[in-house]
C-alpha cells in the first residue's frame, strides 16, 4: 500500500521488531492503540495499528493517509501529539505516536465529576491556543471532544485523533482542472458526518461547508462538560441528539456562571461564521479577550503548573509483569 511520498520522507522508518508491545490502550472502529516501547531507546510510544483489509473494506484508506499527512503538517505544534515513526507488515499499518501517560480529559472530568472554574479556564485557554496552532496551519480538527484531548506527564494537553480532520487547500488557483475535480470529490467525502454527535457542529451533520468555526462550536461543548460533567446536547437516542444540535436546542442551568454562559452562547451558534474565534467575528484574538480569560497569560500556559497537576494523578499506564513487558507482539 503506497504512502504519501513527501510525508514519508520526514517520518523515520522502523519495523515491528524494533518494539515491545506492552498492552492495549484503546481501540476504534478500524484501529487498535498499544503502549509500545522502542527497544533501542526505551522510548514509550502509543502505537496505532490499522488493519489494511478493514480500512479497504470500510473505504477508509484516504482517511488514514490524510491523518498521517496532517500529523506531519503539525510536527512543530506543542499542543498536538507527534508522529514519531511509521512501519507496516503484511497485515497492518503502524503509526508510532506520542504516549500521554495521564490518559484523556474525559477520564479526569469523570473522576472529579466536574472541574472548578480555575481548571476550566486553564484547559479552555490551552484548547484555544491549540486550535490557533491548527488553524494557522490550515487544519480543522472537526472531532474535538474530551476523549481526544490527552494529558502529558505535566498535565498539559495534547490533541489526538486526526482521522476526521481536514487540511484546507491554499493553492487552488494553481490547480489544474483534473486536480480541482479530485479536490472536489475529496471535499464531498470529507463533508460526510464524522465525530461524536454531542460535540460535532451542525454544518458537519448536515454535510455543509468546511469552516474553522466547527472547532469553536466543539470548544463550547467541551467547556460545558468541564463545568458540569454533562453533555450540552442530550437525548434518549442519537437521532434526538443530532436533532437538538441542528436546532441549537440547549438549556443552561439557572445558576450557571455568567461569564462562562456568555462564552458558550458566543461559541455555540448555528452559523460557523457567527462563532467567536472565527475570522468573521474578529478571529482568535477576539476570543482571547473574552472576559472569562481576563487573567490568562497567553503564550505562557505551558510554563505554568496545571491545576490538575497538584491533585492525584490518574495513572493510565497498564500495570504489567516483567513477562508481559517482554512479550513480543504477533499479528492475528
Amino acid at each position: 500500500m503506497a504512502t504519501n511520498a513527501s510525508a514519508s520522507q520526514q517520518v523515520p522508518k522502523r519495523t515491528i521488531k524494533d518494539f515491545k508491545f506492552v498492552n492495549e490502550l484503546n481501540n476504534g472502529s478500524y484501529s487498535t492503540v498499544y503502549l509500545g516501547i522502542e527497544i533501542a531507546t526505551d522510548r514509550k510510544l502509543a502505537i496505532k495499528a490499522v488493519k489494511k483489509s478493514l480500512i479497504k473494506r470500510l473505504n477508509k484508506v484516504q482517511e488514514v493517509f490524510r491523518e498521517k499527512a496532517i500529523l506531519t503538517q503539525l510536527d512543530d505544534c506543542v499542543y498536538t501529539i507527534s508522529l514519531y515513526c511509521t512501519f507496516q507488515t503484511e497485515e497492518n499499518l503502524y503509526f508510532g505516536l506520542t504516549y500521554c501517560s495521564n490518559g484523556d480529559l474525559l477520564q479526569h472530568i469523570t473522576d472529579a465529576n466536574h472541574f472548578d472554574l480555575e481548571t476550566v479556564r486553564f484547559y479552555s485557554a490551552e484548547l484555544v491556543e491549540a486550535l490557533e496552532q491548527l488553524h494557522i496551519r490550515h487544519v480543522i480538527h472537526r472531532d474535538l471532544k474530551p476523549e481526544n484531548i490527552l494529558l502529558t506527564d505535566n498535565m498539559h494537553i495534547q490533541l489526538a485523533d486526526f482521522g476526521s480532520a481536514v487540511l484546507i487547500e491554499t493553492n487552488e488557483a494553481a490547480q489544474t482542472g483534473e486536480e480541482k475535480e479530485k479536490e472536489k470529490k475529496s471535499t464531498e467525502r470529507r463533508n460526510s458526518f464524522v465525530g461524536t454527535p454531542q460535540f460535532v457542529a451542525p454544518e458537519i451533520l448536515q454535510n455543509g461547508l468546511i469552516h474553522i468555526g466547527s472547532d469553536f462550536w466543539s470548544l463550547g461543548c467541551v467547556i460545558y462538560q468541564m463545568v458540569t460533567g454533562e453533555h450540552l446536547f442530550r437525548g434518549h437516542h442519537e437521532y434526538d441528539i443530532m436533532n437538538a444540535v441542528v436546532r441549537v436546542a440547549y438549556k443552561l442551568p439557572d445558576d450557571f456562571p455568567e461569564l462562562v454562559e456568555d462564552l458558550i452562547r458566543k461559541l455555540v451558534r448555528l452559523g460557523p461564521h457567527e462563532r467567536l474565534g472565527s475570522d468573521e467575528t474578529g478571529g482568535v484574538e477576539k476570543l482571547k479577550v473574552h472576559g472569562f480569560f481576563a487573567d490568562t497569560k497567553w503564550g505562557e500556559l505551558l510554563n505554568q503548573q496545571s491545576p490538575l497537576a497538584v491533585k492525584s494523578k490518574l495513572d493510565s499506564q497498564p500495570k504489567n509483569s516483567d513477562d508481559d513487558t517482554n512479550t513480543e507482539y504477533t499479528e492475528d
